[in-house]
């Protein structure tokens, strides 16, 4: 059906630039250009506001436990907060000169990564704040994304500098040169489930997959996007890639050989900013320009029931609950909302 039902997912006052669901799928984190955080009660609505950024909030992620939420800004900074109160624990993490554009736990919720505009990539102590030893440095340009290992050994990172890098955790080393072959920004990298492959997204185009071990290319690019790649994942089962691009369209691919499988989906009439698998890696949902929110068949590329029609704005992050029976989507119209994977239905806004 697509018609949204029910009202409060409403409180940012600036567009909305990452949203996720905690571990067990309660509540619901956003951050904004409004410099706020807010978690929300995933069935009811009620939101709580995080207030202690300065600027725009560029990235936020629940630890693994759901206790605490991890955010970054435009004001150069790393918070952490407790997940249940909204109260920050102790002082923003300070080190980073420029933009931080993406933070995430490690599996053991024991530290942070951060990406920044500053080149670099550090990680931090999640308890105390304290840097974890020198910052990462190699990248010659913008960080856009830093990403742990499962096994918290190692962390991607892709720049603006082309290149894909990947870091020994502990002591910040590089492990190995660069991964050279995208010949435009990257956009977008992320460790396959087993920790053993790495796949990116680029402005010039393609979708790679690198071994992660060596940084050797797996096969050519995954060409067939004739616009910017803006967001790639692995399946659940690390078999297929999904990638979102500026040509308007959703593609999946053979993990190991880069071949389309099936058709582009093309139901979008706009830029395509975010793509996730469900679960269950059946599924697959897609947020674009064009202010909609899209479930398709991930085997057929049929869309699923109708676009979920209700943003007012570009939708820039989408994500499936841990339980698969909602999506969640952020947007530039300054709103969180919570749809329905079975009916399309906007639960809460």
């Amino acid at each position: 059906t697509g018609a949204p039902e029910g009202d409060p997912f409403q409180g940012h006052s600036n567009g909305v630039n990452s949203v996720a669901f905690s571990p067990d799928g309660e509540r619901i984190v956003s951050g904004s250009f409004d410099n706020t955080v807010r978690v929300w009660n995933a069935r009811t609505g009620a939101p709580e506001a995080f207030q202690g950024h300065s600027y725009h909030v560029t990235s936020v992620a629940f630890s693994p436990d759901g206790e605490r939420i991890v955010s970054g800004s435009l004001d150069n900074t790393v918070r952490v907060w407790n997940a249940r109160t909204g109260a920050p624990e102790g002082d923003p993490f300070l080190g980073h000169s420029n933009v931080v554009t993406s933070v995430v736990f490690s599996l053991d919720g024991e530290r942070i990564v951060s990406g920044s505009y500053d080149n670099t990539v550090r990680v931090w102590n999640a308890g105390t704040g304290a840097p974890e030893g020198d910052p990462f440095q190699g990248h010659s340009d913008f960080v856009t994304s830093a990403a742990f290992c499962p096994d918290g050994e190692r962390i991607v990172s892709g720049a603006y500098d082309n290149t894909v890098k990947v870091w020994d955790a502990g002591t910040g080393a590089p492990e190995g040169d660069p991964f050279q072959g995208h010949s435009d920004f990257i956009t977008s990298a992320a460790f396959c489930p087993d920790g053993e492959r790495i796949v990116s997204g680029s402005w010039d185009t393609t979708a790679r997959v690198w071994n992660a071990r060596t940084g050797a290319p797996e096969g050519d690019p995954f060409q067939g996007h004739s616009e910017e790649v803006n967001s790639v994942a692995f399946s659940p089962d690390g078999e297929r890639i999904v990638s979102g691009s500026g040509d308007n369209t959703v593609r999946v691919w053979n993990a190991w050989t880069g071949a389309p499988e099936g058709d582009s989906f093309r139901e979008h009439s706009d830029h395509v900013t975010s793509v996730a698998f469900s679960p269950d890696g059946e599924r697959i949902v897609s947020g674009s320009f064009d202010n909609t929110v899209r479930v398709w068949n991930a085997r057929t590329g049929a869309p699923e029931g109708d676009p979920f029609l209700g943003h007012s704005n570009v939708v820039t992050s989408v994500v499936f609950s841990p339980d698969g029976e909602r999506i969640v989507s952020g947007s530039r119209d300054n709103t969180v909302r919570v749809w329905s994977t079975q009916n399309g239905k906007c639960q809460l806004h």
